[in-house]
């Protein structure tokens, strides 16, 4: 009796004790299909989406949808920091609909070569929806998107 009164002791303190990490959903769109999908947590340690570049050569649109626990929180207003490679040029794109936090990353591609091999850098910015709430805004790194 009291061997199993400790084993369940056990198990509820490990369950408790153990840190869950929130995870993101990626997913990359070009000419409005599916092109990869990324699941992005804060243990990962390779961040890389690969693009093909049969996939990106006669790309008119590409489109960023991103899902998962850090836009599911209503206090805050995600939008998409695209910067390039070494982070010196940086680009910020708010919403094109609220339903699906999915974002236009098509002339940020142009501007920055990723059809021509170049790699950008994705970061969700997460700021509070209204400016009178007293909460900090967040810069979570997503992913790395290259051009095989």
């Amino acid at each position: 009796m009291n061997f199993k009164i400790t084993f369940i002791l056990s198990v509820i303190i490990l369950f408790t004790c153990t840190k869950t990490s929130a995870q993101d959903t990626v997913t990359v769109y070009s000419n409005n299909k599916k092109v990869v999908s990324f699941i992005s947590t804060e243990t990962s340690t390779d961040k890389t989406i690969h693009l093909k570049k049969c996939c990106t050569k006669k790309t008119k649109a590409i489109f960023v949808k991103v899902k998962g626990t850090h836009t599911a929180q209503s206090m805050y207003r995600p939008s998409l920091e695209v910067t390039d490679a070494a982070e010196k040029n940086s680009s910020t794109l708010e919403l094109i609909s609220a339903n699906d936090a999915k974002y236009n990353i098509t002339a940020i591609a142009n501007k920055y070569n990723l059809f021509k091999g170049a790699s950008l850098k994705l970061y969700l910015v997460l700021n509070p929806a209204n400016s009178k709430m007293m909460v900090c805004s967040q810069r979570i790194f997503l992913a790395i998107l290259t051009n095989k």
